[in-house]
């Protein structure tokens, strides 16, 4: 029962944040606001692109940022 009222408010603080978010910023400052992803998706080979895509699951929906450069580039609510 904590466990899940516990996951409830940490969604409640990822949706509330999620407003915060700006092109732009890079890995650090995004973790910073919303915390570590559920899942991380490595979209190119070379790590050093810094292409990735961080999913967030928030009641039933998903929050997914891309990065490029280390840089978020594209917002997406699904």
């Amino acid at each position: 029962l904590i466990d899940s009222r516990m996951e409830i408010a940490r969604l409640e603080q990822t949706r509330a944040r999620s407003d915060m978010l700006k092109i732009g910023q890079t890995l650090p400052q995004v973790e910073a606001l919303l915390g570590k992803p559920h899942e991380k998706i490595l979209i190119s080979e070379s790590p050093s692109t810094g292409e990735q895509l961080w999913i967030y699951f928030i009641n039933q929906k998903s929050l997914q940022l891309s990065f490029q450069n280390f840089q978020l580039f594209k917002i997406e609510e699904l």
